[in-house]
């Protein structure tokens, strides 16, 4: 083999390597292409995942000082409701203290009335002794009037 052929053979591996090479580039530049617009496609995402966390910590801030608000509004509910309850108890009291006062008074004034009543026993025999009264008394006018019948 000569030093020509030699060469030829080497330019024809060389060119066959070269376009090994080339055809490998190609691949990576497709491959490239493909990552770009994957790359692409996930920055696209992440300013929608950027646009919603902002719409998030807004709609967190607004619940935030809405919360906020509502344990301000239930401070003054719970105050209110302590001084209200307060204000029941001291009625209560008062209530309770005015009605066993008026029940001590009712109490003396039934006992007065039943020390001036006179005792069941006794009306029981005043009892019977009306009726003897008014049969004596049926019994005179009786009389009375067949005496003024015989005159």
């Amino acid at each position: 083999m000569s030093n020509e052929e030699k060469i030829l053979a080497l330019l024809e591996q060389v060119s066959s390597r070269m376009e090994g090479l080339e055809s490998g580039q190609a691949a990576l530049e497709g491959r490239m292409e493909g990552l770009e617009s994957g790359q692409a496609a996930l920055e696209g995402r992440m300013e929608r995942i950027n646009g919603d966390l902002k719409t998030n910590n807004l709609l967190i801030r607004n619940l935030e000082s809405k919360q906020a608000a509502f344990e301000g509004r239930m401070g003054r509910i719970e105050t209110a409701l302590a001084e209200a309850q307060d204000g029941l108890t001291a009625i209560k009291l008062r209530l309770e203290l005015d009605v066993e006062k008026r029940f001590d008074a009712v109490n003396e004034g039934i006992d007065a009335i039943l020390a001036q009543l006179t005792p069941k026993s006794r009306v029981d025999e005043l009892e019977s002794d009306v009726i003897v009264l008014k049969t004596a008394v049926k019994m005179l006018t009786q009389e009375v009037a067949e005496l003024k019948k015989a005159q």
